[in-house]
């Protein structure tokens, strides 16, 4: 009884980590860099990083 029950569980975590471990699927689009690097710079050039109340350089 201890050996089917060692067993069972052996099999659970196994699989826990095969799920885990699993390659994430491609469904998702990748992000265009170049598209961020845009967005980034226009933040940048309209002050709204640094206006921003969360941003505190120092911290």
């Amino acid at each position: 009884m201890r050996r089917l029950l060692f067993t069972l569980l052996i099999l659970l975590f196994a699989t826990l980590l095969l799920v885990q471990c699993a390659p994430i699927e491609e469904g998702r689009p990748r992000r265009d860099l170049k598209a961020l690097e845009r967005i980034m710079r226009e933040m940048v050039e309209s002050h709204a990083i640094i206006n921003n109340p969360a941003f505190r350089p120092g911290r």
